[in-house]
């Protein structure tokens, strides 16, 4: 009996597939607050961090877990207006920060470190796309319009606006990549139209290591066809790009601009076509550059690429149609590039090093899902896979504790005083100019939220913060149990040291934290809702201020709140 043709396999394949997941189903999901719009993954081999943002304006920012194929919740904000969506966002090439862009026509500027808003860029138009390129010559955001063809690049420092590129497409681009090795852009419009380019003046297509003319290449495939493209990202090394349309993946050389493969799925299953119509395709490069993760109708598939044939499938068991994709192989314990040599000798330090949880990201409606590496039943997992949104069970119970009592207390209190461990703070409150915040702020200590909170975060000529009882900066919420909304007056501003004033995560998003100031800061002016000044204990304002901190600005040996006095 004759044999039929075995699969090809890529050289060394079982070990590159040690690094990647294994279990066709999915075997952790995370509720988000409203339908998940974006999904982006840290970049590096020490990347941790996984942000989500929603279409009601939440951005959502997860880290890898110690538990196996696990992330956990560690900040979310309402980072823009209530009901804008979150429409794109993306990390810096190094990973140190991130940008969300919004219907609300903003960008908002994120430190990945301390987790903490950056900056706000005010666009003036609703955006479509966003890139952050950052190297040590290049340090630019780069944002697409969504009613126009126009490009805009801004320098992130200062959020300034350095040029509007206008005759690069005719219609919205929808897709910003960059490659690092050529310092190129790759853009793509609703036509189709796929550009490269430099973020440097004058803005054009480079001059060196790329192909001369583009009618020798099969970048115009697509806007033959009139075809929008899903989605576009590049390999590791830069040498290769992806396209996702539909059910469809295309690899291209990039300096050749030609078409190297095309991945069509043939073994679609028809209740599966049914059942996920509409999902766009999503396409992403595992670390090695030779596998390709595709979204399909019915599925996620692997693509081996050295073979074009598929090795591994994602979620066809699950019924849920996935998008976006993006794959974690982080590992904290490696300090070196693992080579083949290295994974197949016996060295037990190197077999100690190759300690690695591989995650598949990817989204559907409010949850994020997980696929990773298990070798046990679904049965074992079934029950627990599915993680509840216990926050929105937090927000109703702590709501619920308001009462009338609490109510009457704050219109009668006028100064508090803070007992912390370094010594006592008083602050005067100012009810007429921010009466929500004064509210908040007594109504929560009059339940002793902040006893034994700690200030986590000291800036040395600038200010000290609390009122976090995560006692990291990614907790709290108000006595309303959701984000309230910022209270300006014209007649009281940051013109002066020890203000007593609301940390937010930007517009109308107010929770329990706060902070002193140790200078005049009047670039917080109507950003920051004031409502209180220190009146005494200036001094343990200043001791807490001189604490020697980490680089993440966070004391060596925090203080804490140990009670808090209403007068």
């Amino acid at each position: 009996m004759e044999e039929g043709p075995k699969r090809k396999k890529l050289k060394h394949e079982g070990i590159y597939l040690e690094n990647l997941p294994n279990y066709e189903r999915y075997t952790k999901s995370y509720p988000n607050r409203g339908e998940v719009s974006v999904l982006a993954v840290q970049p590096g081999s020490g990347a941790e961090f996984v942000v989500t943002g929603t279409v009601e304006g939440y951005v959502k920012i997860w880290r890898k877990a110690k538990g196996h194929g696990e992330l956990d919740f560690v900040k979310q904000y309402l980072a823009h207006s209530d009901g804008e969506a979150v429409v794109d966002c993306r990390f810096s090439d190094d990973g140190r920060t991130f940008v969300t862009i919004s219907s609300d026509c903003t960008a908002k500027v994120f430190d990945a470190d301390g987790l903490d808003m950056m900056s706000i860029i005010d666009l003036g138009f609703k955006p479509r796309a966003v890139y952050w390129v950052r190297n040590q010559e290049v340090d630019r955001i780069i944002v697409s319009e969504e009613a126009s063809g126009k490009v805009h690049v801004y320098d992130p420092t200062e959020g300034q606006l350095v040029k509007v590129l206008e005759g690069l497409h005719k219609t919205s681009v929808g897709n910003l990549e960059y490659n690092m090795l050529h310092n190129c852009m790759v853009s793509a419009d609703d036509t189709g139209m796929i550009e490269y380019w430099q973020p440097v003046e004058p803005f054009q297509k480079p001059s060196e290591g790329v192909f001369g003319l583009k009618s020798e290449t099969d970048l115009y495939m697509f806007r033959k066809k009139k075809q929008s493209l899903d989605q576009l990202t590049f390999s590791p090394d830069g040498k290769r790009f992806a396209v996702a349309i539909d059910e469809k993946a295309y690899l291209f050389s990039f300096a050749k601009g030609k078409l190297i493969r095309e991945y069509e799925d043939t073994e679609q299953e028809e209740e599966n076509i049914v059942r996920a119509s509409q999902v766009k395709g999503s396409v992403v490069f595992d670390s090695t550059g030779r596998f390709l993760f595709h979204t399909t109708r019915s599925y996620i598939r692997q693509i081996t690429i050295a073979t074009g044939e598929v090795s591994r499938r994602f979620g066809g068991s699950d019924s849920v149609a996935f998008r976006a994709l993006g794959l974690y192989q982080g590992n904290p314990n490696r300090k070196k590039v693992l080579t083949v040599e290295m994974a197949t000798s016996e060295n037990a330090m190197i077999a100690e090093s190759q300690t690695h949880d591989p995650l598949l990201l990817t989204v559907s409606a409010n949850r994020l899902y997980v696929f990773s590496r298990f070798d046990g039943t679904f049965e074992s997992i079934q029950s627990h896979r599915d993680i509840p949104d216990t926050q929105t069970k937090t927000r109703q119970s702590t709501n619920s504790k308001s009462n009338n009592n609490s109510e009457d207390k704050w219109k009668s209190t006028t100064s508090i005083t803070i007992h912390t461990t370094l010594g006592d703070i008083k602050v005067s409150l100012f009810p007429t100019s921010a009466p929500l915040a004064v509210q908040n702020f007594v109504t929560l200590c009059q339940k002793s939220y902040y006893d034994n909170t700690p200030f986590h975060r000291v800036i040395k000529r600038f200010m000290i913060q609390g009122g976090d009882p995560e006692g990291n900066g990614t907790g709290g919420e108000s006595i309303w149990g959701k984000p309230f909304k910022d209270e300006f007056d014209p007649q009281l501003r940051h013109d002066k040291p020890y203000r007593l004033s609301m940390a937010n995560a930007g517009k109308n998003t107010n929770g329990s934290q706060f902070f002193i100031t140790t200078e005049k800061t009047p670039w917080l002016d109507d950003k920051h809702t004031i409502f209180g000044s220190v009146t005494s204990g200036f001094d343990v304002v200043q001791l807490i201020e001189n604490l020697p901190t980490t680089k993440n600005d966070r004391p060596i040996d925090p203080p804490t709140i140990i009670s808090t006095t209403l007068h």
